[in-house]
């Protein structure tokens, strides 16, 4: 029954995106401010998060007057029990080919519980395939630490983190490093004491990735306050793939090499916002504003 199960929402998965039809290399503009009462059901879709958990919210906003508030409550339960989720999706109608030269910025914070329970996966925006693998670039909140992930294939490296293990963080970036190169390799066999990750599985292999750090690689802390992220990103395996990360206004990270799932059942990606995590007790909401998708930088970034 368990793989009957599997099958049958990997099919149902691959009828949802039957209908995007973007042509290759081609960028839709995306832009929401989530000024109107109701979500635009033109650009975004809620089958994954329960009606009641996602508003417009009018009182904490990154700009004018709303943002989309999205709330994970202990009794949200979802993955046949292995999760809680509440997430919205880019539009089928608006996804672009996987490989797709694309730029993406919103503004983002976080209000709530946070329990601190460590190595328990807690996801808040990110970038699938066509697959039921994990996210090929994703933003996470593991024991309320921020930090980006990206995949090649089934083996994960943190990219970027905020505060809380950042010297530990830092240790992992730079041994075996050449003193003082921003550049360095992420094809490690070990977290090395990065405590604050979840599925510390994913880490123990060879990942294609080569990475260039900004002078401040340190991720800001969206607990409490608004941050803005623009992320510059091409999915590509076979070492053809690129993400940029800039935090409000700063250059994160650059990691290049390969980047995705060779296993997919469709040629799209998309985009997600919202929570997603291991079973834990608390409330939390993540605030989302002002996003932008586009061609260029140029075309995301905010007047």
């Amino acid at each position: 029954m368990p793989g009957r199960m599997r099958t049958a929402g990997l099919a149902l998965a691959f009828a949802a995106t039957a209908a995007w039809s973007v042509s290759a290399g081609e960028v839709l503009s995306v832009r929401d401010d989530f000024e109107p009462p109701e979500l635009d059901r033109s650009k975004w879709a809620t089958f994954q998060a329960r009606p009641d958990s996602y508003r417009i919210d009018r009182t904490i906003v990154a700009q004018g007057e709303g943002a989309l508030a999205i709330t994970v409550e202990p009794h949200d339960i979802g993955c046949e029990g292995a999760c809680q989720r509440n997430e919205i999706r880019i539009a089928n109608e608006l996804r672009v080919p996987f490989g797709t030269d694309t730029w993406y910025a919103f503004s983002f914070r976080i209000e709530g519980d946070v329990p601190r329970f460590g190595s328990r996966r807690w996801v808040i925006g990110q970038w699938k395939e066509d697959t039921d693998r994990s996210p090929f670039v994703a933003q996470r909140y593991d024991n309320g630490v921020f930090h980006i992930t990206v995949q090649d294939g089934e083996c994960r490296r943190v990219i970027a983190a905020a505060e809380g293990d950042y010297e530990r963080l830092e240790a992992f970036f730079l041994s075996g490093t050449l003193p003082g190169s921003p550049f360095f390799s992420a094809n490690r066999r070990s977290v090395d004491g990065l405590t604050f990750v979840g599925d510390p599985q994913h880490y123990d292999c060879v990942a294609d990735l080569t990475l260039e750090l900004g002078d401040s690689a340190v991720l800001p802390d969206p607990y409490g306050r608004w941050v803005r992220m623009v992320y510059h990103i091409r999915g590509g395996l076979d070492g053809q793939g690129l993400v940029e990360v800039w935090a409000d206004g700063r250059f994160i990270v650059r990691v290049r090499g390969s980047i995705g799932h060779a296993e997919k059942y469709g040629p799209s990606q998309y985009f997600k916002i919202g929570m997603y995590r291991d079973p834990m007790p608390g409330t939390a909401t993540v605030y989302f504003d002002a996003f932008r998708r586009g061609a260029s930088r140029a075309e995301v970034e905010m007047p």
